[in-house]
């Protein structure tokens, strides 16, 4: 999917997102923790994705999208943000 049409629709969710690494200024694209096997070279791009924030649980949806050169997203991963323990 275009990253483009991809935000657009996070847009109409109302949900936020923004852009965390790019490699065109040096950043560094990291391994996917759920799919560290993934091969990243082609990736240029990886934004964050904020969801819904559970204050029962304290745990905030997170998902780092994966967008290739050519401007596809080409990988979504659960990232979520746990509590500190103890």
């Amino acid at each position: 999917m275009a990253a483009k049409n991809f935000f657009e629709l996070v847009g109409r969710l109302g949900l936020q997102y923004r852009l965390d690494r790019d490699r065109s200024v040096g950043a560094v694209i990291p391994e996917p923790r759920w799919n560290p096997s993934m091969d990243t070279s082609g990736i240029d791009k990886v934004y964050v994705v904020e969801g819904a924030y559970d204050e029962a649980t304290q745990v905030t949806e997170r998902y780092r999208i994966y967008v290739s050169r050519a401007g596809q997203v080409v990988y979504i991963e659960n990232n979520f943000a746990y509590p500190p323990i103890g």
